[in-house]
Parts: C-alpha cells; structure tokens; sequence
C-alpha cells in the first residue's frame, strides 16, 4: 500500500519555509529505481496550510508515477500537524 506523508518545515538559516512528502510503500519508507523517496519544496505563501500540503503530495505523486487516488487526513505528531494520503481503497469501516 502506497501512503504519503507530508510535513512543514520551519524556515531555518538562508531556507525559507517549505513543505516536504515523504514515500511509504508497504509501511515502510521505499526507493524506486534508487531516487530519493521525498520531495521538498518551497511553501507557497498564496495557498492555505492543507493546500500546500495537498500540493507537496501531488508532486512527490507524479514523480513516481502514482496512479492511484488518494484521501487525506491531518494529525498531530511531536512538533506539528502533518498529513497522512492513502489509497481510497484502503479504508476501512469500524
């Protein structure tokens, strides 16, 4: 199962603030074909905190090439919020 985690990056000496995906396949972290499993970019000041997150993880998506849809949930972990995307077909129902 492919899930996406996304986070935000405090600014810290010359970088500005950023957002960062990071790749799980199968519950743990995965490299395809030996690139890198995440991916950061700058925060887009222009769009609110989950859009951007949203956006972090549609790029890291089209990096490697992932199809599939995926829905999203925010949670707190330690230092912040951060997003959590899994496969739709993932749900489950309690």
């Amino acid at each position: 199962m492919t899930t996406i985690i996304t986070k935000y990056l405090r600014p810290a000496g010359l970088k500005g603030a950023r957002a960062k995906a990071t790749l799980f396949e199968n519950n743990r972290l995965e490299t395809f074909t030996g690139k890198p499993t995440s991916l950061t970019v700058s925060w887009d000041h222009s769009l609110n905190f989950e859009q951007n997150h949203i956006a972090v993880a549609k790029q890291l998506k089209e990096k490697f090439n992932i199809t599939n849809r995926l829905a999203g949930v925010s949670f707190n972990e330690g230092k912040g919020r951060r997003y959590l995307f899994y496969p739709l077909d993932a749900v489950l129902e309690i």
